[in-house]
């Protein structure tokens, strides 16, 4: 694969390392720790690079860039029928479906 897949980084403090602890999120337990956000980030990038080849070698889809997905902007989500109701109700008095 030629290019990198636009991967989701995050970076935080982590108060028991005190450092930034960065991730990426398309691939779990993948972390770095550094005395800047932007450091981390960068070898957490460093990291998904290697993977990347190695995924390239093995001739191997890499995983898809949770920002490639198109998301329709419904999920469902199971709860009560009390509820249910109740936010069917909300619902239709603020006008949405």
């Amino acid at each position: 694969m030629s290019h990198h897949p636009n991967y989701t980084y995050r970076a935080e403090w982590s108060a028991p390392h005190c450092q930034y602890r960065a991730i990426c999120l398309e691939f779990p337990g993948l972390a770095a720790l550094a005395l800047t956000p932007h450091e981390a980030i960068e070898q957490v990038q460093a990291r998904v690079a290697e993977i990347m080849a190695e995924y390239a070698e093995a001739e191997m889809d890499p995983p898809k860039s949770l920002t490639d997905y198109t998301y329709s902007g419904q999920f469902t989500v199971r709860t009560s029928p009390e509820l249910h109701e109740r936010l069917t109700v909300e619902a239709a008095e603020q006008g949405v479906s």
